[in-house]
């Protein structure tokens, strides 16, 4: 079952997707919100496995609790549901750590299909879409000295992981790659991560990207 908070200050829109999304068999709606502070309130009090999020609600920027439940509750999975697609929003969305944006207009067979595939680990977005993403939305060159510093602390096979990661392999395809066991490729990622205060593999891509440690040729 997934157990899902949606975070939307429209009422009317969150109780009707809530309505229909409780329908579905694998899916639970475990709270609903209409600010930060409520979901902050039941993503501490309630179990959530992934959480629908309008970034545009009143007064208060969705972008900070993205930002929060990704330092503070990592497990829980953050996809963006809004009305507002400027590839800005989009990217800044991902950028924070949301897995996936999709527009309100979406059909609700959709939402259920993304839903899912993000609850079983499945990209929403390939490294290259991300990348070009935040290009379009002005994030590309985003050069941070601290950022440098992270890479330069990533030894010779650190690197050659994330060149793996931003080409889409999977750990068993790394492992072939690099010639190394999976539990050694999983080893390497958490070192990664770590150095780069990330966590997540989309993560750590964008960061090598926003720091131009990554090339066009780089991304799959």
């Amino acid at each position: 079952m997934i157990r899902i908070l949606i975070v939307d200050d429209h009422t009317s829109f969150r109780e009707s997707l809530a309505f229909m999304l409780d329908r579905v068999e694998d899916l639970s709606i475990a709270a609903q919100s209409g600010s930060i502070e409520s979901a902050r309130e039941a993503i501490g009090t309630t179990p959530v496995d992934l959480v629908l999020l309008d970034l545009d609600l009143a007064g208060e920027r969705g972008l900070d609790l993205i930002q929060e439940l990704r330092l503070r509750h990592p497990s829980a999975i953050t996809i963006v549901l809004t009305g507002n697609a400027g590839a800005r929003s989009r990217a800044m969305a991902v950028a924070a750590g949301a897995v996936g944006v999709l527009h309100k207009s979406t059909s609700i067979q959709e939402i259920v299909t993304t839903l899912r595939r993000a609850f079983a680990g499945e990209p929403l977005i390939s490294s290259r879409e991300a990348a070009e993403l935040m290009r379009k939305g002005g994030l590309h060159q985003q050069i941070e000295v601290d950022g440098h510093k992270a890479l330069q602390q990533l030894s010779q096979r650190e690197q050659d992981v994330l060149r793996a990661l931003a080409a889409g392999l999977d750990n068993q395809g790394i492992a072939e790659r690099l010639f190394i066991s999976p539990e050694t490729v999983r080893s390497h990622i958490g070192r990664i991560y770590r150095k780069l205060g990330v966590d997540s593999r989309l993560q750590a891509v964008l960061f090598a990207v926003r720091h131009n440690f990554l090339t066009e040729e780089d991304l799959a």
